[in-house]
């Protein structure tokens, strides 16, 4: 279980990103091998090395779209080793925070031979991205057996995978932001992953994940909680709506990750395989629920308020209604089934709506 306050330098690594982005701008643009246009940023003068950088003024932000009002590169990309401008020849290097953030056309991305880094958000939110191809001359990463992925041959950690890969049984573990945002619906991990870093698989599509039981480290918020996890061997799983990750901070300032459960589990889940990766704690705190009712449709509860994970069942036909929650100025349908949906770990007003 790593002891290190994520929250604290996810911040100060993005805003430092955003500031460093925002800081050393646009040099040029030029043509790529296939056909769109990429901006670039002049990083060694003296060596003639650049930085692929996105083209709008809030890159390395992570708060808004790099790319609004340019053309957003789409289908096969392929990133030059070498790009001239004013007659000299530069060499590509690095691609930066937000270059092709939310390029979601992105089909196809080959990486040149003289790539030695990318930031973790350069390709965040290219949804259907589905084919990596990392030149096989390049000395720091590879995309080993049609993996579809970008793998730090150093290592053996792959670093960034889209919807298309499939992670080679070589992976010792799986990077920070590899596949946050990301279209993959479905994944197998091999035996040879002991660790999987915070947020790897954050806000991408995937429902349903088994875990290794030879996974040695798995970061709090690997996964978010609409995922439902399995842990190989285990008799228990973690349901998606039935847990979150928060942050439970020790007496020295340092965050651990730990799983909240509905009340009354967390003996049962304490005494389980899954003890080896999270703490534990139980929800037990009452959640009134309001109802905003204008269309003669009831929400109940037996006791009257519910807790984080009890069903809530509802008084009238599911079909003709859609039910809101609202949270302040956040607001998400729910998924009724059976007449009923599930109490989510939060204050909540839910709303009738006629469809």
């Amino acid at each position: 279980m790593n002891i290190i306050n994520r929250k604290t330098i996810l911040s100060a690594l993005l805003l430092l990103a955003g500031l460093v982005a925002q800081a050393g701008g646009i040099d040029f643009s030029a043509m790529s091998p296939s056909g769109h246009t990429l901006y670039y940023s002049i990083t060694d003068k003296a060596r003639h090395e650049v930085e692929v950088v996105c083209p709008g003024e809030t890159c390395g932000s992570g708060t808004n779209h790099p790319w609004d009002g340019y053309i957003k590169p789409f289908g096969k990309v392929v990133i030059p080793s070498i790009v001239s401008h004013d007659g000299v020849d530069y060499t590509v290097v690095s691609i930066g925070w937000n270059a092709f953030y939310s390029c979601y056309e992105m089909r196809s991305l080959t990486l040149p031979r003289t790539l030695r880094d990318f930031k973790t958000t350069a390709f965040e939110y290219c949804r259907n991205m589905e084919e990596i191809i990392v030149d096989p001359a390049n000395p720091v990463f590879d995309s080993r057996g049609g993996c579809n992925a970008i793998i730090k041959t150093a290592d053996n950690q792959l670093v960034y995978g889209c919807r298309g890969t499939v992670i080679p049984s070589t992976v010792t573990s799986i990077a920070w932001y590899a596949f946050r945002g990301s279209g993959l619906a479905a994944i197998s991990i091999p035996p040879s992953v002991k660790h999987i870093s915070d947020q790897a698989f954050y806000n991408c599509q995937l429902t349903e994940v088994t875990i290794p039981a030879t996974v040695e480290d798995l970061d709090y918020a690997a996964f978010d909680d609409r995922v439902t996890l399995t842990l190989e061997g285990s008799p228990l799983r973690l349901e998606a709506g039935l847990y979150r990750f928060d942050d439970f901070y020790d007496n020295a300032g340092y965050s651990h990750g730990i799983c909240v459960v509905p009340c009354g589990m967390k003996n049962v889940y304490e005494q389980s395989a899954w003890a080896r990766h999270y703490l534990f704690r139980e929800d037990c705190e009452d959640y009134t629920i309001g109802v905003n009712d204008t269309e003669g449709c009831i929400v109940k509860v037996s006791s009257g308020k519910a807790h984080f994970g009890d069903r809530v069942h509802i008084a009238c036909s599911e079909q003709g209604y859609t039910f809101v929650i609202m949270s302040g100025s956040w607001l998400t349908h729910i998924e009724v089934k059976d007449g009923g949906f599930l109490m989510p770990a939060y204050n909540v007003t839910v709303k009738a709506v006629k469809q």
